[in-house]
């Protein structure tokens, strides 16, 4: 089975070659690396010639005429691919030794797995640990359902991730141009098509850093101020607007995007509200939001609101 590695580079130059190596370095080879450059301003050209010298990998390199996007990079890269197998792959991460042997052996003993999701040690700027994320219950992997894609209770970063051929195909038969993340679509199809699973190992170390440009290091700096989380919200529409295109009565889930479209919209409502309403609405609708600390920190945002 021939397994490529996808990876979308922009000014990474600073942690690139260690990020390089390790994928060359992998305990299974890697067949193939393909590399798209999304118009960087730091070349990587010398860093891949010292890095793959003596690689057994196949290194492909292309460069985008025009900045599309980190996203959009990644769809390229990723229809170019002719692996039975494709990771993704950020340009500032380090892959365990293990990685790729470990991964694509579940994929292996599981046929119905179509995409595969590592568990991640998070790592600052200079590689020192952080966290390690913490192990699931329930055996080596977990299945995940596409509602927990959706309502975000269970999304994985795309560095994470290993998929199948026929999940390739799948996804690049969509019109993808109006999306702006690439892992969450990803993982969606995946789920609806019932193969999303998570393995219980976690096998790179994910660098956060103050250059990300996806992932959890977004998360982190999410505006928690009121104003922000009103964007958050509207972002959250707009992204669900979107996805509900591609699943015009498909049934169950074109109902489930309506739903989480009028809770976000209730939300929305609700925080403009006196606040001893929005807590007794937020606590009766708990189980809609993807974690409690996001309606804590709605509650404390409207808090400051009112002390400004």
């Amino acid at each position: 089975m021939k397994v490529s590695v996808v990876m979308a580079v922009y000014d990474g130059k600073k942690y690139f070659a260690e990020q390089l190596k390790s994928i060359c370095g992998q305990s299974k080879c890697v067949d193939e690396i393909i590399i798209v450059d999304d118009c960087s301003n730091e070349k990587i050209d010398n860093i891949l010639s010292d890095v793959t010298l003596n690689s057994k990998s196949h290194i492909r390199y292309f460069e985008n005429r025009k900045n599309i996007g980190y996203a959009q990079t990644f769809f390229k890269a990723l229809a170019l691919s002719e692996g039975d197998y494709i990771f993704f792959a950020d340009q500032d991460d380090i892959w365990e030794y293990k990685k790729v042997e470990l991964m694509v052996s579940e994929l292996e003993k599981n046929k119905d797995i179509l995409c595969l999701s590592s568990l991640n040690t998070i790592i600052n700027a200079n590689g020192k640990i952080m966290k390690v994320e913490r192990k699931y219950s329930g055996g080596r992997s977990r299945k995940i359902r596409y509602e927990e894609v959706l309502n975000q209770k269970c999304l994985r970063p795309g560095m994470s991730l290993v998929i199948h051929k026929k999940l390739k195909e799948k996804v690049i038969s969509f019109n993808l141009m109006k999306l702006k993340q690439h892992d969450r679509f990803i993982e969606l199809i995946a789920a609806v098509n019932n193969g999303f699973y998570i393995l219980n190992e976690p096998l790179t170390r994910y660098r956060i850093h103050e250059s990300n440009t996806s992932g959890l290091n977004l998360t982190m700096r999410l505006r928690s101020d009121f104003e922000g989380r009103i964007y958050q919200i509207d972002k959250e529409v707009q992204y669900l607007n979107t996805i509900e295109t591609f699943f015009q009565q498909a049934e169950p889930i074109s109902s489930y995007i309506e739903k989480l479209k009028k809770f976000y919209t209730r939300r929305k409502e609700m925080l403009f509200k006196r606040l001893h309403f929005y807590i007794i609405w937020g606590f009766f609708h708990i189980n809609k939001y993807s974690n409690i600390k996001i309606l804590f920190g709605d509650i404390i945002a409207k808090i400051e609101k009112k002390r400004d």
